[in-house]
This record gives C-alpha cells, sequence and structure tokens, in this order.
C-alpha cells in the first residue's frame, strides 16, 4: 500500500505545493497587488499610496468580514518604513470594493484628504486618524 493509493492526486497536490514554498509571491495566493501613486507628506515624515488587489475570480479575499475580488486601498507609513508590511491591507487606513475613482493628496504635513465616488455599501475601513495625522473625506 502507497500513499497515493490512499490518497489518489495526492502527488499533484504536493508538488505545486513544494514549488511554492520556494516562493515569496505565493503567500499572496490568487490575488494580485499593485501600489501606486505614493506621495510623501511635505514634512517627509509620512509617505501615503494607493493599492489595488485584484483577485482570480472565484478566489475572493475576505477584508474586515466582506469578501472582495477587486479592492482599491489607501495606504500610510512612516517615512522610516521600507515598505507596508507583509499584507497591505491589513495597516490600509481606507479600503473600498470595487474600482471606483479613488484620489489622496496632502492638506499638509498634519492633514491629509481622500476622494472617493463610492456607494456607501462599497466602503470596506475608513479611518478618522493615523499616528497624530487626521484624515478628512472629500
Amino acid at each position: 500500500m502507497t500513499l497515493e493509493s490512499v490518497f489518489p492526486g495526492l502527488r499533484r497536490a504536493l508538488v505545486p505545493f513544494s514549488v511554492c514554498l520556494g516562493l515569496a509571491a505565493c503567500g499572496a495566493g490568487p490575488c494580485k497587488d499593485r501600489i501606486f501613486d505614493e506621495i510623501p507628506s511635505p514634512d517627509g515624515k509620512y509617505v501615503a499610496a494607493l493599492m489595488t488587489r485584484v483577485c482570480d475570480e472565484g478566489h475572493p479575499v475576505t477584508i474586515d468580514g466582506k469578501e472582495s475580488i477587486f479592492a482599491k486601498a489607501v495606504l500610510m507609513r512612516t517615512a522610516d518604513a521600507d515598505d507596508y508590511g507583509d499584507d497591505p491591507l491589513a495597516g490600509a487606513i481606507h479600503i473600498v470594493d470595487g474600482d471606483w475613482p479613488l484620489a489622496i493628496r496632502w492638506v499638509d504635513s498634519k492633514w491629509f484628504a481622500i476622494s472617493s465616488d463610492n456607494p456607501p455599501d462599497k466602503l470596506i475601513r475608513w479611518s478618522p486618524s493615523y499616528i497624530g495625522l487626521v484624515i478628512v473625506y472629500e
């Protein structure tokens, strides 16, 4: 008796798994992240960015209890941080479900503005502040 006879298809399942262990990108699963429009704050202490997460059809990601195939987010980090972490959406200050127009801008070094036309039911997360910054919605 072999493992293959007890678990048919085990070898086909293990090969992609073992290949995936060697690839850092496999942790993202069926979703692809793209970070763009990084904008430093006027005083250079923070960096804000827009991000999209697009998942394969039939493999939605769950964000704050809501499933999404396509999510847009606003990310924020201190300027001395190298990146937004292993899962950028975990620390996102604003997330919408779908490809809605989303714009960001620094009002000054302490005020940050987000503009979006998404309907309220598509809003997954919003934050009024981030480490001493005030976030306003236009």
